[in-house]
Protein backbone atom coordinates (compact mmCIF):
# COMPACT_ATOMS: atom_id res chain seq x y z
CA UNK A 1 0.00 0.00 0.00
CA UNK A 2 1.61 3.17 -0.96
CA UNK A 3 1.84 6.25 1.53
CA UNK A 4 -1.72 8.14 -0.14
CA UNK A 5 -3.49 5.02 0.52
CA UNK A 6 -2.68 4.54 3.57
CA UNK A 7 -4.33 8.16 4.81
CA UNK A 8 -7.31 7.23 2.75
CA UNK A 9 -7.81 4.11 4.28
CA UNK A 10 -7.18 5.88 8.18
CA UNK A 11 -9.87 8.52 6.07
CA UNK A 12 -12.44 5.96 5.54
CA UNK A 13 -12.26 4.42 8.47
CA UNK A 14 -13.47 8.30 10.41
CA UNK A 15 -15.98 8.67 7.95
CA UNK A 16 -17.93 4.90 8.68
CA UNK A 17 -17.93 6.37 12.30
CA UNK A 18 -22.06 6.89 12.86
CA UNK A 19 -23.54 10.52 13.65
CA UNK A 20 -26.60 11.51 14.68
CA UNK A 21 -29.26 11.00 11.57
CA UNK A 22 -26.20 10.62 9.66
CA UNK A 23 -24.86 14.08 9.43
CA UNK A 24 -21.49 13.17 9.61
CA UNK A 25 -19.67 16.25 11.65
CA UNK A 26 -16.24 15.71 11.16
CA UNK A 27 -13.69 16.98 8.23
CA UNK A 28 -10.69 14.97 7.97
CA UNK A 29 -7.28 16.30 7.00
CA UNK A 30 -4.05 14.72 6.33
CA UNK A 31 -1.34 16.90 7.75
CA UNK A 32 2.58 15.32 7.25
CA UNK A 33 2.23 12.16 8.97
CA UNK A 34 -0.90 13.03 11.40
CA UNK A 35 -4.54 13.11 10.71
CA UNK A 36 -6.62 15.85 11.98
CA UNK A 37 -10.24 15.86 12.68
CA UNK A 38 -12.00 19.37 12.70
CA UNK A 39 -15.54 20.21 12.70
CA UNK A 40 -17.42 19.75 9.42
CA UNK A 41 -20.78 22.33 9.06
CA UNK A 42 -23.82 20.63 8.64
CA UNK A 43 -25.89 22.02 5.59
CA UNK A 44 -29.16 22.95 6.90
CA UNK A 45 -30.15 22.74 10.69
CA UNK A 46 -27.94 21.57 13.13
CA UNK A 47 -29.39 21.49 16.89
CA UNK A 48 -25.92 19.93 18.01
CA UNK A 49 -23.01 22.49 16.85
CA UNK A 50 -19.29 22.36 16.80
CA UNK A 51 -19.08 21.29 20.56
CA UNK A 52 -22.61 19.67 20.82
CA UNK A 53 -23.41 16.33 23.17
CA UNK A 54 -24.34 15.07 20.45
CA UNK A 55 -21.70 15.91 17.70
CA UNK A 56 -18.74 15.16 20.09
CA UNK A 57 -20.08 11.30 20.73
CA UNK A 58 -19.94 11.26 16.76
CA UNK A 59 -16.13 12.69 17.21
CA UNK A 60 -15.14 9.80 20.04
CA UNK A 61 -16.51 6.82 17.84
CA UNK A 62 -14.37 8.12 14.50
CA UNK A 63 -11.89 8.31 16.96
CA UNK A 64 -12.25 4.95 17.99
CA UNK A 65 -12.85 3.89 14.26
CA UNK A 66 -9.19 5.11 13.34
CA UNK A 67 -7.44 3.87 16.66
CA UNK A 68 -9.10 0.26 15.58
CA UNK A 69 -7.78 0.52 12.15
CA UNK A 70 -4.28 1.91 12.82
CA UNK A 71 -3.51 0.22 16.06
CA UNK A 72 -3.59 3.57 17.43
CA UNK A 73 -2.89 3.61 21.14
CA UNK A 74 -2.45 7.10 21.64
CA UNK A 75 -5.11 10.01 20.12
CA UNK A 76 -3.95 13.79 21.31
CA UNK A 77 -7.20 15.76 21.68
CA UNK A 78 -7.80 19.61 22.47
CA UNK A 79 -9.18 20.21 25.58
CA UNK A 80 -11.12 23.10 24.07
CA UNK A 81 -13.24 20.80 21.60
CA UNK A 82 -14.04 23.91 19.48
CA UNK A 83 -13.27 22.00 16.48
CA UNK A 84 -10.02 23.23 15.09
CA UNK A 85 -9.39 20.15 15.58
CA UNK A 86 -11.07 17.41 17.84
CA UNK A 87 -8.04 15.35 17.85
CA UNK A 88 -5.39 14.37 15.64
CA UNK A 89 -3.12 11.22 15.34
CA UNK A 90 0.26 10.55 13.78
CA UNK A 91 -0.58 7.31 11.35
CA UNK A 92 2.08 4.50 11.70
CA UNK A 93 4.51 3.69 8.54
CA UNK A 94 3.26 0.15 9.08
CA UNK A 95 0.97 -0.80 6.11
CA UNK A 96 -2.98 -0.96 6.66
CA UNK A 97 -5.86 -3.24 5.45
CA UNK A 98 -5.95 -2.21 1.85
CA UNK A 99 -9.56 -3.17 1.73
CA UNK A 100 -13.30 -2.56 4.09
CA UNK A 101 -12.51 -6.37 6.37
CA UNK A 102 -12.05 -4.75 9.09
CA UNK A 103 -14.92 -5.29 11.58
CA UNK A 104 -15.54 -1.28 12.09
CA UNK A 105 -16.69 -1.62 7.87
CA UNK A 106 -19.32 -4.02 9.53
CA UNK A 107 -21.15 -2.63 11.55
CA UNK A 108 -24.75 -1.31 11.03
CA UNK A 109 -27.47 0.51 12.47
CA UNK A 110 -30.82 -2.17 12.90
CA UNK A 111 -34.26 -0.56 13.83
CA UNK A 112 -35.85 -3.54 13.11
CA UNK A 113 -37.47 -6.02 14.97
CA UNK A 114 -35.46 -8.43 16.78
CA UNK A 115 -35.31 -12.02 18.39
CA UNK A 116 -34.50 -11.53 22.06
CA UNK A 117 -32.11 -14.70 23.19
CA UNK A 118 -30.22 -14.69 26.27
CA UNK A 119 -26.44 -13.05 25.45
CA UNK A 120 -23.63 -15.19 25.69
CA UNK A 121 -22.22 -15.18 29.52
CA UNK A 122 -18.97 -14.60 27.64
CA UNK A 123 -20.40 -11.73 25.54
CA UNK A 124 -21.73 -10.35 28.90
CA UNK A 125 -18.40 -10.27 30.55
CA UNK A 126 -16.36 -8.41 27.67
CA UNK A 127 -18.88 -5.61 27.73
CA UNK A 128 -18.62 -5.56 31.82
CA UNK A 129 -15.20 -5.01 31.21
CA UNK A 130 -15.06 -2.62 28.84
CA UNK A 131 -14.08 1.09 30.04
CA UNK A 132 -12.67 4.21 28.08
CA UNK A 133 -11.87 7.36 30.57
CA UNK A 134 -14.62 8.07 32.70
CA UNK A 135 -17.10 5.88 30.38
CA UNK A 136 -18.30 2.81 31.35
CA UNK A 137 -21.27 0.65 29.93
CA UNK A 138 -24.17 -0.57 32.26
CA UNK A 139 -26.11 -3.93 31.22
CA UNK A 140 -29.72 -4.06 31.47
CA UNK A 141 -30.24 -7.52 30.27
CA UNK A 142 -33.98 -9.36 29.39
CA UNK A 143 -37.60 -7.53 29.66
CA UNK A 144 -38.12 -7.03 33.23
CA UNK A 145 -35.28 -4.71 33.68
CA UNK A 146 -36.18 -2.47 30.73
CA UNK A 147 -39.20 -1.05 32.71
CA UNK A 148 -37.32 2.33 33.68
CA UNK A 149 -35.50 3.13 31.15
CA UNK A 150 -38.37 2.85 28.97
CA UNK A 151 -41.04 4.98 31.10
CA UNK A 152 -38.31 7.56 30.42
CA UNK A 153 -37.68 7.26 27.14
CA UNK A 154 -41.74 7.65 26.87
CA UNK A 155 -41.53 10.91 28.04
CA UNK A 156 -39.11 12.17 26.61
CA UNK A 157 -40.31 10.70 23.10
CA UNK A 158 -43.07 12.65 23.81
CA UNK A 159 -41.27 15.92 24.93
CA UNK A 160 -39.07 15.18 21.28
CA UNK A 161 -42.54 14.87 19.18
CA UNK A 162 -43.66 18.47 20.43
CA UNK A 163 -40.13 20.16 19.72
CA UNK A 164 -40.62 22.29 16.18
CA UNK A 165 -36.52 22.48 15.97
CA UNK A 166 -36.15 18.52 16.63
CA UNK A 167 -38.95 17.74 14.35
CA UNK A 168 -37.52 19.92 11.03
CA UNK A 169 -33.81 18.31 11.78
CA UNK A 170 -35.17 14.87 11.31
CA UNK A 171 -37.89 15.90 8.60
CA UNK A 172 -34.44 17.52 6.86
CA UNK A 173 -32.48 14.97 7.22
CA UNK A 174 -34.84 11.91 5.43
CA UNK A 175 -33.63 10.96 2.11
CA UNK A 176 -36.28 9.45 -0.09
CA UNK A 177 -35.80 8.20 -3.11
CA UNK A 178 -32.63 7.46 -5.57
CA UNK A 179 -31.70 10.60 -6.02
CA UNK A 180 -32.05 11.82 -2.49
CA UNK A 181 -30.11 8.73 -1.47
CA UNK A 182 -27.34 9.05 -3.60
CA UNK A 183 -26.23 11.85 -2.01
CA UNK A 184 -24.26 9.88 0.97
CA UNK A 185 -25.83 11.59 3.55
CA UNK A 186 -28.86 11.74 6.01
CA UNK A 187 -31.16 8.67 6.53
CA UNK A 188 -32.57 6.90 3.87
CA UNK A 189 -36.18 6.31 4.53
CA UNK A 190 -36.03 2.36 4.42
CA UNK A 191 -33.09 2.19 7.20
CA UNK A 192 -36.56 3.35 9.24
CA UNK A 193 -39.23 0.51 10.52
CA UNK A 194 -42.22 1.83 9.27
CA UNK A 195 -45.73 0.73 8.67
CA UNK A 196 -47.24 0.17 5.06
CA UNK A 197 -47.71 3.54 3.82
CA UNK A 198 -45.07 5.05 6.43
CA UNK A 199 -42.90 6.80 4.11
CA UNK A 200 -46.09 8.83 2.90
CA UNK A 201 -46.89 9.70 6.48
CA UNK A 202 -43.83 11.08 6.84
CA UNK A 203 -43.85 13.12 3.40
CA UNK A 204 -46.83 14.00 4.55
CA UNK A 205 -46.03 15.20 8.48
CA UNK A 206 -42.59 16.98 6.95
CA UNK A 207 -44.43 20.22 7.22
CA UNK A 208 -44.36 21.50 10.86
CA UNK A 209 -47.77 22.93 10.92
CA UNK A 210 -48.83 19.88 10.30
CA UNK A 211 -47.54 18.07 12.66
CA UNK A 212 -48.75 20.58 15.24
CA UNK A 213 -52.28 19.91 13.81
CA UNK A 214 -51.88 16.42 14.52
CA UNK A 215 -50.22 16.26 18.00
CA UNK A 216 -53.23 17.89 19.37
CA UNK A 217 -54.91 15.10 18.41
CA UNK A 218 -52.16 13.46 20.76
CA UNK A 219 -50.04 11.81 17.30
CA UNK A 220 -47.08 12.47 19.45
CA UNK A 221 -48.59 9.81 22.14
CA UNK A 222 -48.76 6.93 19.47
CA UNK A 223 -45.39 7.58 17.78
CA UNK A 224 -43.70 7.49 21.07
CA UNK A 225 -45.78 4.03 21.60
CA UNK A 226 -44.10 3.14 18.70
CA UNK A 227 -40.48 4.27 19.89
CA UNK A 228 -41.07 2.72 23.53
CA UNK A 229 -42.45 -0.82 21.62
CA UNK A 230 -39.12 -1.26 19.78
CA UNK A 231 -36.83 -0.37 22.36
CA UNK A 232 -38.18 -3.22 24.45
CA UNK A 233 -38.11 -5.65 21.81
CA UNK A 234 -34.45 -6.59 22.94
CA UNK A 235 -32.55 -9.20 24.48
CA UNK A 236 -30.50 -6.37 26.94
CA UNK A 237 -29.86 -2.33 26.70
CA UNK A 238 -26.36 -0.88 26.89
CA UNK A 239 -26.06 2.67 28.86
CA UNK A 240 -23.06 4.21 28.27
CA UNK A 241 -22.65 6.20 31.26
CA UNK A 242 -19.94 8.39 32.45
CA UNK A 243 -18.70 11.63 33.45
CA UNK A 244 -20.72 14.96 31.84
CA UNK A 245 -18.00 17.29 31.32
CA UNK A 246 -17.47 17.86 27.59
CA UNK A 247 -13.85 16.84 27.18
CA UNK A 248 -14.67 13.42 28.63
CA UNK A 249 -18.04 13.45 26.07
CA UNK A 250 -15.66 11.54 23.11
CA UNK A 251 -15.19 8.84 25.53
CA UNK A 252 -18.62 7.92 25.76
CA UNK A 253 -18.62 8.24 22.00
CA UNK A 254 -15.01 6.07 21.60
CA UNK A 255 -16.90 3.25 24.36
CA UNK A 256 -20.40 3.31 22.32
CA UNK A 257 -18.63 2.47 19.08
CA UNK A 258 -16.45 -0.78 20.50
CA UNK A 259 -19.35 -2.08 22.04
CA UNK A 260 -21.22 -1.61 18.83
CA UNK A 261 -18.36 -3.12 16.05
CA UNK A 262 -17.63 -5.81 19.23
CA UNK A 263 -21.65 -6.84 19.10
CA UNK A 264 -22.05 -6.70 15.05
CA UNK A 265 -18.80 -9.17 14.82
CA UNK A 266 -20.61 -11.72 17.21
CA UNK A 267 -23.84 -11.27 14.99
CA UNK A 268 -26.13 -9.26 17.61
CA UNK A 269 -27.81 -6.07 16.31
CA UNK A 270 -28.07 -3.13 17.53
CA UNK A 271 -30.29 0.57 17.39
CA UNK A 272 -29.26 3.55 18.78
CA UNK A 273 -31.46 5.66 20.85
CA UNK A 274 -30.42 8.89 21.75
CA UNK A 275 -34.02 10.16 23.05
CA UNK A 276 -33.23 10.41 26.75
CA UNK A 277 -29.35 11.59 26.65
CA UNK A 278 -30.62 14.52 23.67
CA UNK A 279 -33.33 15.58 26.15
CA UNK A 280 -31.17 15.59 29.01
CA UNK A 281 -28.91 18.06 27.16
CA UNK A 282 -31.46 19.96 26.13
CA UNK A 283 -32.83 20.04 30.30
CA UNK A 284 -28.92 21.28 31.14
CA UNK A 285 -28.16 23.55 28.39
CA UNK A 286 -31.59 25.53 29.17
CA UNK A 287 -33.31 24.49 25.87
CA UNK A 288 -36.49 23.27 28.12
CA UNK A 289 -37.21 26.52 30.22
CA UNK A 290 -40.90 27.56 30.16
CA UNK A 291 -41.27 24.38 28.08
CA UNK A 292 -44.39 22.43 29.49
CA UNK A 293 -41.96 19.43 29.30
CA UNK A 294 -39.06 20.48 31.33
CA UNK A 295 -40.63 19.56 34.73
CA UNK A 296 -41.79 16.12 33.31
CA UNK A 297 -38.07 15.85 31.14
CA UNK A 298 -36.53 16.06 34.94
CA UNK A 299 -38.26 13.92 36.84
CA UNK A 300 -37.57 11.46 33.70
CA UNK A 301 -33.51 12.47 33.75
CA UNK A 302 -33.59 11.99 37.50
CA UNK A 303 -35.34 8.46 37.22
CA UNK A 304 -32.67 6.85 34.99
CA UNK A 305 -30.01 8.76 36.74
CA UNK A 306 -31.21 6.69 40.16
CA UNK A 307 -31.45 3.65 38.37
CA UNK A 308 -28.45 3.49 36.63
CA UNK A 309 -27.07 4.39 39.92
CA UNK A 310 -25.03 7.33 38.70
CA UNK A 311 -22.02 9.18 40.66
CA UNK A 312 -22.40 13.36 41.12
CA UNK A 313 -21.24 14.45 37.60
CA UNK A 314 -21.97 11.39 35.90
CA UNK A 315 -25.03 11.25 32.58
CA UNK A 316 -26.48 8.90 30.46
CA UNK A 317 -24.55 9.45 27.00
CA UNK A 318 -26.64 6.68 24.91
CA UNK A 319 -28.44 3.74 24.80
CA UNK A 320 -28.08 0.52 22.58
CA UNK A 321 -30.71 -1.31 21.96
CA UNK A 322 -29.48 -5.16 21.38
CA UNK A 323 -31.23 -8.38 20.04
CA UNK A 324 -30.67 -10.78 17.49
CA UNK A 325 -31.49 -9.43 13.65
CA UNK A 326 -34.69 -10.35 11.98
CA UNK A 327 -33.25 -8.82 8.77
CA UNK A 328 -30.51 -7.25 7.45
CA UNK A 329 -31.17 -3.50 7.05
CA UNK A 330 -30.18 -1.36 4.00
CA UNK A 331 -27.37 0.86 5.27
CA UNK A 332 -27.57 4.50 4.82
CA UNK A 333 -24.67 5.72 2.82
CA UNK A 334 -21.77 8.07 3.43
CA UNK A 335 -21.02 11.26 1.39
CA UNK A 336 -17.92 10.76 -0.84
CA UNK A 337 -14.65 10.96 0.99
CA UNK A 338 -13.71 13.90 -1.24
CA UNK A 339 -16.36 16.11 0.45
CA UNK A 340 -14.69 15.02 3.99
CA UNK A 341 -11.40 14.53 3.66
CA UNK A 342 -8.22 16.77 2.66
CA UNK A 343 -4.26 16.65 2.12
CA UNK A 344 -2.90 19.86 3.57
CA UNK A 345 0.54 19.08 1.83
CA UNK A 346 -0.97 18.40 -1.28
CA UNK A 347 -0.30 14.86 -2.39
Amino acid sequence: MNEMNRFLMAARAISAAPSADNSQPCRIERVGDEIEVSYRPHEGKDPFGVAGHGTLISVGAAAENLAQMCGLTTVVWRREMDGAPYFRARIPAAPLPGDLSHPLFARYTNRFPFTTPAPEADLLGVLGAMTEGSARLHLAVGAPSFASLASAARVCCHARFCTRELHEWLMGSLRFGEEEVARGDGLDIRTVNLPPGGGLFMRFIQDWSRMALLNKMHIYRIMAQAEIQSLTNASMILSVVGSGATQDIPDAGRLMERAWIELNRRGWAVHPYYVIADQQTRLLNGRLASSPWELRVREAVDGVSAHLGLRQGERLHIMLRVGKPTRMPVRSLRLPLAKVFGDADGV
